[in-house]
């Protein structure tokens, strides 16, 4: 967040966030406090619709307001709504939204974002049922809104880029939908 400088921090927590389960690494040394070094965030639907292709969606600037935290905690889920059909997604099944997935710095190129996203992975096809609700079953689908110099990192850990969705702009930051659907083990 400090090294992109596009969304305060005070701005940083959302809805979502009372709904969303958050992953944390830290680092390892036998010599230093271990340290947080990498954040992912999965979201339970439902979800806002999907961006408009084009679109451009701003951060808020650092002296807009400031919700108050408890009222994210305190308010319902979103109702669930009918989206606009993409390549990958038919506007009507729920999904799992990935996001906010962050290495810090000194930490890149060591392939620690694909252990962030696999854990993510793994614990939601391990806890399927968590996004069961209202009569709408999660069958599988992971979204998430990537960052145009993320993609490749997406990509190599099974996300497809949804053609469908086109490109839009947040905070600045060109952005591209991406779907993969995990295992189950359904029959």
């Amino acid at each position: 967040m400090d090294e992109q400088k596009n969304v305060p921090l005070a701005h940083h927590m959302d809805p979502a966030d009372a709904r969303s389960c958050h992953w944390v690494l830290y680092s390892s040394s036998k010599t230093e406090k271990p340290q947080p070094i990498g954040t992912i965030r999965l979201i339970i639907y439902p979800h806002p619709p999907h961006p408009e292709p084009g679109s451009r969606h701003e951060a808020p600037g650092p002296d807009d307001p400031v919700e108050d935290s408890g009222t994210f905690f305190l308010a319902p889920p979103p109702p669930y709504v009918l989206n606009r059909a993409t390549s990958l997604h038919d506007g009507k099944e729920p999904y799992l939204k990935l996001g906010r997935l962050c290495i810090i710095k000194e930490f890149r190129g060591k392939k620690l974002a694909d252990v962030m996203i696999q854990a993510a992975l793994k614990w939601a096809a391990e806890n399927a049922n968590l996004g069961e609700s209202g009569g709408l079953e999660w069958k599988g689908l992971v979204g998430l809104h990537a960052q145009e110099k993320a993609v490749t990192t997406w990509q190599r850990n099974g996300f497809v880029v949804d053609e469908g969705m086109e490109t839009w702009w947040e905070a600045g930051l060109r952005m591209y939908g991406m779907f993969c659907r995990v295992d189950l083990g359904r029959k």
